[in-house]
């Protein structure tokens, strides 16, 4: 009985779910180089053109664009957290958060270092850097982990 009890709750759940939202993710045609990604309160879009990123945030109902100097490379894919989104591109990392809905940009000091991402925030560290951004912010901050000094880009995209 208890794991029919169980079963139900789950079936249900799953039914409930499914008519509640009742949204469709958009399919992007086969031919299309264009790149979309959806998570949490984040829209992420990037045309063919590779030369510019979108973010559309659920939370403040606004559309942000970064305009890149030089297209993305092909290889470069945005990572969606619940609240914030960031893509790398060689050593330069760009994020943006739902509720601060601009873009920054994050120059790393080394090769071989790459972001991680949470439901809140994107981290970026070594031995001798450690970088943040949250789903409000507007600028990476930092800690020079040899002598405390504090990093910041000032950026903002």
């Amino acid at each position: 009985m208890k794991r029919l009890l169980i079963s139900a709750i789950f079936v249900f759940a799953i039914v409930t779910s499914s008519l509640c939202t009742g949204a469709q993710e958009p399919t992007v045609p086969a031919a299309s180089k264009s790149t979309w990604v959806v998570g949490g309160q984040m829209y992420v879009v990037i045309p063919a053109d590779r030369k510019s990123i979108f973010a559309f945030s659920t939370a403040t109902s606004r559309l942000s664009r970064l305009t890149l100097d030089t297209p993305l490379p092909d290889d470069a894919k945005p990572v969606i957290a619940s609240n914030v989104a960031a893509i790398q591109a060689g050593r330069t990392v760009y994020a943006i958060g739902a509720t601060g809905n601009r873009w920054a940009r994050l120059d790393l000091p080394a090769d071989g270092l790459h972001f991680v991402v949470d439901s809140e925030s994107i981290r970026v560290s070594d031995d001798d850097v450690f970088y943040i951004f949250a789903s409000g912010s507007t600028d990476w901050v930092g800690v020079d982990l040899n002598n405390g000094a504090v990093l910041t880009t000032g950026d903002g995209g």
